[in-house]
Order: structure tokens, then C-alpha cells, then sequence
């Protein structure tokens, strides 16, 4: 199980984004593992801000591999500040 600091930036009319993360894992403690992800997603949002992320990218990790990214997720909004809380699962093959 995963903690994740990060940081993503989507650009709405190309369906594209790029994304950084800093992971550490809860239960085996720090595993370096700093990842920066790029691909296509697809935004599905309903009026109350909330919606469901599905994308495909490359992630690189940048202490070992290069994996095929796949994340499914679902983010809500903060309206008084510009913060976003995404849950949701990654698969790296």
C-alpha cells in the first residue's frame, strides 16, 4: 500500500497529461520510488465537480524501470481552494 505525493497537470482539449509522484510504501517503508507519467486520459465529469479519470500512459520510474501505466480514478473538488482528492488504482505491467 502506496502514499503518494504528486503533482498533475491535464490539458482538456487534447485529452493529454503529465503527471509526477513520490511514493512511499506504508508497510515496506521507502522504496525510492519517484515516478513522472505522461499519456492520454479521458474525463468523464458530472455538475457536482466530481468525476472519473481513466488514462493510459508510460511511467518511468526514475530509480529502476519503465512500466505501461494504466490508472483508473475517480477526483472531487475542493471549490475554495484549486486541490483536487483522487482515489483510485494503478496497474504497471
Amino acid at each position: 500500500m502506496d502514499v503518494r505525493l504528486g503533482f498533475m497537470c491535464h490539458h482538456n482539449c487534447r485529452d493529454n497529461f503529465i503527471q509526477g509522484n513520490y511514493y512511499y510504501n506504508i508497510i515496506e517503508g521507502n522504496k525510492a520510488s519517484i515516478f513522472v507519467a505522461g499519456g492520454l486520459v479521458s474525463a468523464f465529469n458530472s455538475d457536482s465537480d466530481t468525476g472519473i479519470d481513466l488514462g493510459v500512459g508510460t511511467a518511468i520510474n526514475l530509480s529502476r524501470d519503465t512500466y505501461l501505466d494504466i490508472e483508473c480514478s475517480t477526483m472531487a473538488n475542493y471549490r475554495p481552494l484549486p486541490i483536487h482528492i483522487r482515489v483510485g488504482w494503478r496497474v504497471h505491467i
